[in-house]
């Protein structure tokens, strides 16, 4: 193995361990050995289970997919397609039901734990509308914050007038965002406090910035939000496979 090639470049062999070395010099052996390692345990795990049996039309349907996705209508651009991938028919078939079960096994470990993640984490998964006036200096903060107070409907005004941030083209209306993505210290001010309400000064971006709080946004699981969590479960999951695993590096 040490001395087998794995490419050659500009004629010249390049061995298995050349390519190591080369990686280790870039800094990226370590991520090449962990996906080595995270894609042993995805099959050992594979092995360990009888429930995720991939049909041959499930391999086929991913197949045409590929060639609708690559625009590999016409079957020599199918082959030139493998060819330029070093892959047969046979090789590609291996490939997508390895991949199709992979999908499966994720799906099959995430699902009954996505309920549950939704409930330990509703608080960094709060969305909520805020429009907001960020200015230069906490006295001038101070003052706008009480001009607010005896005259709330002149926020959007205000904020086009002195805010110093883009969005005050937009009045200061902010796009929805996590509350867990605001800075520590306004965020629980800001879960508390009723729609309309104008929380501050902060000290963000450079600036004092005031918040109003224009409205709570529910939870939704849709279909991005719910990959999101797929993913962190899955990888949270892999992180304590990885934990038990002893591992010893022979080629170096």
């Amino acid at each position: 193995m040490k001395s087998q090639k794995i490419l050659t470049i500009n004629k010249k062999d390049i061995s298995f361990v050349e390519a190591l070395q080369y990686l280790r010099t870039i800094g990226d052996d370590q991520l090449f050995f962990l996906k080595i390692l995270q894609q042993y345990l995805i099959e050992e795990e594979i092995k360990s289970r009888d429930t995720l049996h991939i049909s041959s039309h499930d391999i086929e349907q991913a197949i045409v997919q590929i060639r609708t996705q690559n625009g590999l209508v016409a079957p020599e651009q199918f082959e030139a397609w493998l060819q330029q991938k070093s892959m047969s028919y046979d090789s590609l078939r291996e490939q997508l039901e390895k991949r199709l079960k992979a999908e499966k096994l994720k799906l099959e470990i995430t699902e009954p734990k996505i309920q549950p993640f939704l409930e330990m984490n509703q608080t960094k998964l709060e969305k909520i509308a805020l429009s907001r006036i960020v200015v230069a200096q906490q006295q001038e903060a101070e003052t706008i914050k009480a001009q607010l107070q005896e005259n709330p409907e002149s926020f959007g005004e205000i904020a086009q007038k002195y805010s110093l941030t883009e969005d005050r083209y937009v009045k200061g209306v902010m796009p929805p965002i996590f509350i867990s993505q605001l800075p520590e210290v306004a965020q629980e001010p800001v879960r508390v406090a009723p729609p309309g309400s104008i929380i501050g000064p902060f000290t963000l971006e450079g600036g004092y910035c005031l918040l109003r709080v224009e409205q709570f946004i529910p939870i939704q699981l849709d279909d991005t939000l719910k990959q999101q969590i797929r993913n962190q479960i899955f990888e949270q999951w892999l992180a304590e496979k990885l934990a038990q695993c002893e591992v010893k590096l022979h080629v170096l």
